[in-house]
């Protein structure tokens, strides 16, 4: 939703923010051993405006800080 209205077109941005926090939230599910996981993010800001950039970046260092490696 934006602006009260449901969204149809999504910027690059917008999507690459939705792919982080769909994986965020699967590695996170019962079943899924973080501490003996390896973890690569390649890249996951490069669509992100300058301001959303270090909360992303914060968040995901967050969410992954027990895995086994990063």
């Amino acid at each position: 939703m934006r602006n009260d209205k449901a969204v149809k077109d999504l910027s690059e941005g917008e999507r690459t923010a939705l792919a982080i926090l769909y994986f965020l939230a699967k590695i996170k599910e019962d079943g899924f051993d973080i501490k003996n996981s390896l973890i690569v993010i390649d890249d996951p800001v490069s669509s992100l405006d300058s301001n959303a950039i270090f909360l992303a970046f914060s968040f995901i260092k967050e969410s992954i800080k027990d895995a086994g490696q990063i």
